[in-house]
């Protein structure tokens, strides 16, 4: 018997070059399936960043829709509400400086009609100014916020209100 038979040192080459090869398939294989996982990965962002956009478009979309449609429900109430509540004002205002020499009660009624028309007036133009405030399309964003701002602190003077636009 040798003196290196017991260690099998006559083995050893095979098996270092079974475990070379072996460590080289299963960084081989690791190296693929990183490599795979990363294309998902880039796909995923892809399509992500896709989502992405076409939400922004949409939200955007949906923005003009409903500005769009905010505009013209104040154009609707200027145009038809405002015209037939400024003639029953009209009216009004006739028939309290008729009945201003007829009893009490039925001048009273003439006056709380002027009255009820002024404030429905009133409600309107709040309305208005809350659908689509004035001088939005004619001066822009920022001198709408401005005069909403400058009409909140009128409304709220104990409310402190600052706007920085840039």
């Amino acid at each position: 018997m040798h003196r290196w038979e017991h260690y099998q040192v006559d083995e050893l080459p095979g098996v270092l070059l079974f475990l070379a090869l072996a460590l080289a398939w299963y960084a081989w294989r690791r190296v693929r399936e990183a490599r795979e996982q990363l294309a998902l990965r880039r796909e995923a962002e892809a399509r992500l960043a896709e989502l992405l956009a076409e939400n922004r478009r949409l939200s955007l979309s949906h923005v003009e829709v409903q500005e769009a449609e905010r505009k013209q429900l104040a154009r609707e109430l200027h145009d038809e509400l405002g015209q037939h509540l400024n003639a029953i004002k009209i009216d009004a205002v006739a028939l309290r400086d008729w009945t201003s020499h007829q009893p009490a009660d039925v001048h009273g009624a003439a006056l709380a009609v002027v009255a009820g028309a002024n404030h429905v007036q009133d409600v309107l133009r709040d309305m208005l100014r809350r659908l689509r405030p004035a001088g939005l399309d004619e001066l822009g964003l920022s001198a709408a916020l401005e005069h909403l701002t400058d009409n909140w602190r009128a409304r709220n003077p104990s409310t402190r209100l600052t706007l920085d636009i840039e």
